[in-house]
């Protein structure tokens, strides 16, 4: 599938569009204030980089315009892990990602 720069393999319009907009906001919250996304590209997990919950986890390669490209991962959780995310990140915790919600 392909629509507005997102080259995604078997996910739904609906989904394509949450994930796009997932990382438009993620590059727009952490990234310069001039840098915008120009392409998305899914990649795939080695077996090994799935982990072991069985939650759903992913790669992209994000090509931006006014800066390197960048490569991000996503997990589908549990609200109760995004609202666990979300605080520790506000409370100022490193290496907590991002909460950003899909759906």
């Amino acid at each position: 599938m392909e629509a507005a720069g997102l080259k995604l393999g078997g996910e739904s319009d609906a989904i394509a569009e949450d994930l796009e907009r997932l990382i438009r906001d993620t590059v727009a919250t952490y990234g310069p204030t001039d840098v915008r996304v120009a392409e998305i590209t899914s990649l795939p997990l080695w077996p090994h980089e799935r982990g072991w919950s069985g939650a759903e986890v992913r790669r992209y390669h994000v090509r931006l315009q006014g800066a390197g490209p960048i490569t991000l991962i996503t997990k589908t959780v549990l609200r109760a892990e995004r609202q666990v995310m979300a605080l520790l990140s506000a409370q100022g915790h490193l290496n907590v990602p991002w909460p950003g919600m899909v759906g």
